[in-house]
């Protein structure tokens, strides 16, 4: 697994931990065409520089709402 990108060996380590109720969620500087990878690799939200704060608090608080019903 040290050869697999980053979000790969995040989502593999936390199956093989039993913490797949672990939600990942990226902010910062992140290329636009990287997103879609991302969110295959279990990404649940990204924010990049600019985000509304109040907006992608509402964001996250919906995806922990619906992930954990």
């Amino acid at each position: 697994m040290p050869d697999s990108p980053p979000p790969q060996r995040l989502t593999a380590g936390k199956k093989e931990r039993g913490a797949e109720d672990i939600i990942v969620i990226c902010g910062g500087v992140i290329p636009q065409q990287d997103y879609e990878f991302l969110k295959k690799a279990g990404v649940k939200a990204i924010f990049g520089p600019g985000t509304n704060i109040p907006a992608a608090a509402r964001e996250i608080l919906d995806i922990i709402r619906t992930t954990r019903s």
